[in-house]
């Protein structure tokens, strides 16, 4: 091979093992956060913990990585390959330690002596994801400034483009873990992600000929390994370990998670994401939610179901002899999996002739929907999550209006307390209440463990009077074996009745909106009181903090370097690595706050979720490829830095009203919101990926400079991701999240102005 061909291939070669590491990363982490949401019951605070957790993790393997590259600087020879040799070992740990990841992801409760069917204390996930994300954050911001440094010396390729190929390979990482959701399992996709590593791992380690063979050892065993169907073997194992000393009846992934059929004598368990959604058959909980919500409407002849009809309530349901109904399933994993159990009808029922399934997101059903419907009955848990409070809001009750008739009515519900219902929960109360109250002008509050709100367009249809219901019971004559008169009256006592809807009345005036989720922060701190880790009152205080403030906060935090460097190169230095880190805070929030407008837009963002990260990382690319073509150009770093930092704060700005002209335009189909979302993304990306390169150029260009500025900004994404999903977002909304961001954005340019020079000294 000539000196061309071989300078051409040593190039090439380099770039391709970068986006290997790229690729790697990407699954390796969309695999640890799906195993880690199913310890967090599905909650979606668990993709912000845990992507922090991986972002501050990638950030210190990045910084040691930095270290050891520098240190190599003058001590090894360029063939002996000590750097490529290093990250080849940190891309095998990688592939290894991803497999490992998700075996004790799922034996948590094993490692904290917590009881299968008992939920895990948030405070012990946290640090349970910190330690479990630890080892392959680590390997994978080790390997990065290695590859750097080793691409710098052997082919003299910059860091820059390093960084492109890395931002391509996640680019496909993502798409590749969107593409094979719903067919490959998680140990298959492990062994994927292993064999991935293996193969970047040749090609850093090329020009060792004895280290070379450890990946190539490393990529046969996991063939064999494949062959020998060990993924299977594994997942059947670790199955066992999450649900010990059960009787698995049926168990299906799909691309919103995991569900599991576990007999219970008579009953059939049915868990998502390891949290239990529902059991059936449950007759008494069926019949009364069925059969209160019909006995609302005088003559419900057209009815909606969304959500867990496999659980009786459908069935109940369509013992109305007059009614029709439409039940629409978001996931049909469930279907699958209740059609495995012998206990449940599921054939039978879905055969049913007054029976339409739809294999839909509930929320867009409703919107999209040409029927009008009698009685709308949401089936769904409490709004644990933030896609659940799309269901509890002030736009969703807007939208179930419009599909209603005349006296049409609605009926959701929430957890409640017989005789006692505290603060938390009385808020958690107040926020669905008072939304309805602005829609609909008749509300009828129910009592009991479990309290049914029931809404109309129309005064005196719906009414808590048990008189009045059991009278029209008897009259429709509906076989049940539980709900009759005298349970009526016993459920529907006129004190108990003026108890909840008084708590309900005198609640907190916080409406629960979209883009605000107010419910999402109630149940959150209901769940924090359960578990001790706030007091009685505390997430009224929290909320009452004033938005200036929490910023002023956040700009104090981050003026910390600066108070320190003052002047000279120390402020110069401070303000680059300062900005790229409020960039990556900044750029975090915005993948955020978009996947989270995304899902209430245009429904589960789980199944899209692969693709959008994938257009942010095109974005990266993109803007890592513009500024790198300008810096080989020969044009000034410091204007341009200072450009694309205001350029940041614009975007992050402009959000909030672009989604929200978005949600309001009648003629803004899924297609034209998606669309841009997306290219919300990609701009929020192309910044983010844009400063990269001049960071670098700013502070040197060498390959420790490189794991700098990638550890920079992985701090500032890390921050970015905790905070906006764990307080932002359920504490400020959406847009005060994205405008607190834009001014951290703002006020580091307005430092970078000072510390910078924008014109060549004359």
């Amino acid at each position: 091979m000539t000196d061309q061909p071989r300078a051409r291939w040593a190039e090439w070669r380099w770039l391709a093992a970068g986006g290997g590491l790229g690729f790697t990363a990407a699954l390796a982490q969309v695999l640890l956060l799906r195993e880690l949401l199913v310890g967090f019951r599905g909650n979606e605070l668990s993709l912000g913990i845990s992507l922090s957790a991986w972002l501050l993790w990638v950030a210190l393997g990045s910084a040691v990585g930095g270290r050891l590259s520098r240190e190599r600087r003058d001590s090894a020879a360029p063939e002996t390959g000590v750097c490529g040799v290093a990250a080849a070992v940190s891309l095998v740990l990688l592939g290894l330690l991803s497999v490992a990841g998700i075996w004790f992801a799922r034996d948590l409760r094993a490692i904290f002596g917590v009881g299968w069917a008992e939920f895990i204390p948030i405070s012990r996930l946290v640090s349970a994801t910190v330690i479990l994300v630890a080892p392959v954050g680590l390997a994978a911001g080790v390997a990065f400034p290695l590859l750097c440094r080793a691409a710098q010396m052997h082919a003299r390729v910059a860091p820059r483009r390093v960084y492109l190929a890395e931002s391509v390979g996640f680019l496909l990482g993502g798409a590749a873990s969107f593409a094979s959701a719903d067919h490959v399992p998680p140990f298959t996709a492990a062994l994927a992600v292993g064999f991935a590593a293996a193969v970047a791992a040749v090609l850093a380690a090329w020009d060792s000929r004895a280290w070379r063979v450890l990946p190539l050892t490393w990529a046969v065993a996991l063939s064999a390994a494949a062959v020998a169907r060990v993924p299977a073997g594994l997942e059947a194992a670790s199955l066992r370990n999450l649900y010990p000393e059960q009787r698995i009846i049926a168990h299906e992934y799909s691309r919103y998670g995991s569900w599991a059929a576990l007999a219970h004598a008579e009953q059939v368990a049915f868990y998502h994401n390891g949290a239990l959604a529902f059991s059936a058959p449950q007759p008494i909980v069926a019949e009364t939610l069925a059969h209160l919500a019909l006995l609302q409407h005088p003559d419900p002849r057209r009815v909606l179901l969304i959500g867990d009809g496999v659980d009786g309530t459908a069935a109940e349901i369509l013992k109305h002899p007059q009614a029709r109904l439409d039940y629409v399933e978001l996931d049909p994993a469930v279907i699958t999996v209740a059609g495995d159990c012998p206990q449940l009808d599921t054939a039978d029922l879905l055969a049913h002739p007054r029976l339409r399934f739809f294999r839909r997101d509930g929320r867009l059903f409703v919107k999209r929907s040409r029927n009008r419907y009698d009685v709308i009955i949401v089936n769904l848990p409490e709004p644990a999550t933030a896609l659940l409070n799309r269901f509890y809001t002030v736009e969703f009750f807007t939208e179930a209006r419009r599909a209603m008739t005349a006296g049409g009515v609605l009926c959701l519900g929430l957890p409640s307390g017989e005789n006692y219902i505290g603060p938390e929960m009385q808020a958690l109360h107040g926020s669905v209440y008072h939304p309805l109250r602005l829609v609909f002008p008749d509300v009828v509050v129910t009592p009991g463990d479990h309290s049914y709100f029931f809404a109309s367009l129309r005064r005196g249809v719906v009414t808590a009077d048990a008189e009045a219901l059991a009278a029209r019971w008897e009259e429709r004559a509906v076989p049940a074996r539980y709900f009759d008169r005298y349970y009526i009256e016993a459920l529907l006592l006129p004190e108990r009745v003026d108890f909840v809807t008084q708590s309900c009345r005198s609640a907190p005036r916080a409406i629960n909106r979209d883009f605000r989720p107010v419910g999402y922060f109630h149940d959150v701190a209901v769940s924090g009181l359960t578990e001790g880790l706030l007091p009685p009152g505390a997430a009224a205080r929290i909320r009452a903090l004033p938005l200036p403030l929490l910023v002023a906060v956040g700009l104090a935090l981050f003026g910390v370097p600066f108070a320190f460097a003052r002047r000279g190169q120390r402020l110069r230095r401070a303000a680059i690595v300062g900005g790229i880190a409020a960039v990556g805070l900044a750029g975090m929030t915005l993948e955020v706050c978009l996947l989270f407008a995304f899902q209430i837009m245009n429904g589960h963002v789980y199944a899209q979720v692969g693709a959008l990260v994938a257009v942010f990382m095109g974005g990266l690319a993109l803007g890592t490829w513009t500024e790198s073509r300008a810096l080989a150009r020969g044009a000034r770093a410091e204007p341009r830095w200072l450009a694309w930092l205001i350029a940041g704060a614009v975007v992050t700005a402009a959000t909030p009203p672009a989604l929200a002209a978005l949600e309001a335009s009648p003629a803004a189909g899924a297609v034209l919101s998606a669309t841009a979302i997306a290219a919300l993304m990609a701009a929020g990306g192309a910044v983010v990926g844009a400063l990269f390169p001049l960071a670098v150029h700013l502070l040197g260009g060498s390959a420790g400079a490189a794991g700098t500025v990638y550890a920079g900004d992985l701090c500032g994404a890390a921050l970015g991701a905790f905070i906006t999903a764990v307080v932002a977002l359920p504490l400020l909304g959406l847009p005060g999240t994205c405008y607190a961001a834009a001014v951290m954005v703002g006020a580091i340019a307005a430092v970078g102005m000072a510390a910078l020079p924008l014109r060549h000294a004359s």
